[in-house]
């Protein structure tokens, strides 16, 4: 009886927490991948919402950091960024677009992202992210949010980087979006 209770109490301290770490993510369809959402208090920055992000180089992750206080900016340039898609891509689809890059008001606040190696972390600090929508050769559509390219020191190996969100659908937007207000509250 006594192992049942213990067994009981495990299921009830482990399932809350599954569960919220898979509420934390958001997903790609350009890459079929999830990403990490989370919150922590990072070093000397204070709290920040942290989100994994995809990387242009594949020996080097990325994670950009949002400090917490502007969270807030960043959920409404999201919102921006998808209303202009949704405009972009009704117009592309009936002007049936292809092979064309338009870029999408932003006002980012100064964020930073921290690039991991094998070796190295590197924090790439006060970056401005732009937003472009693009159409491609086969008509798909898609909105960007994109980092500028860092690059590492001459003596290490990694050249430079680039990290972006990659957005497919006005729905990606929204679980993105909602995501993020979880942490609002």
């Amino acid at each position: 009886m006594k192992k049942i209770g213990i067994i009981l109490a495990f299921i009830g301290l482990v399932l809350p927490a599954l569960s919220q770490e898979s509420g934390n993510r958001y997903y790609m369809s350009f890459f079929a991948k999830h990403y990490q959402v989370s919150i922590l208090n990072y070093e000397n920055e204070g709290y920040c919402v942290k989100m994994d992000l995809e990387s242009s180089n594949t020996a080097v992750t990325a994670e950009l950091y949002v400090k917490y206080a502007n969270l807030p900016n960043f959920i409404i340039n999201m919102e921006i960024i998808k209303s202009q898609f949704a405009k972009y891509t009704k117009q592309a689809v009936n002007d049936n677009a292809r092979s064309m890059e338009i870029k999408l008001d932003s006002w980012f606040k100064r964020n930073f992202i921290i690039y991991k190696t094998r070796t190295h972390i590197y924090q790439d600090d006060g970056i401005k992210m732009k937003a472009y929508f693009e159409v491609k050769d086969d008509g798909q559509c898609i909105a960007v949010i994109e980092s500028p390219t860092f690059k590492a020191p001459k003596s290490h190996t990694v050249a430079e980087t680039n990290s972006f969100i990659i957005f497919q659908t006005v729905d990606e937007f929204d679980d993105f979006i909602n995501v993020l207000k979880k942490f609002e509250k």
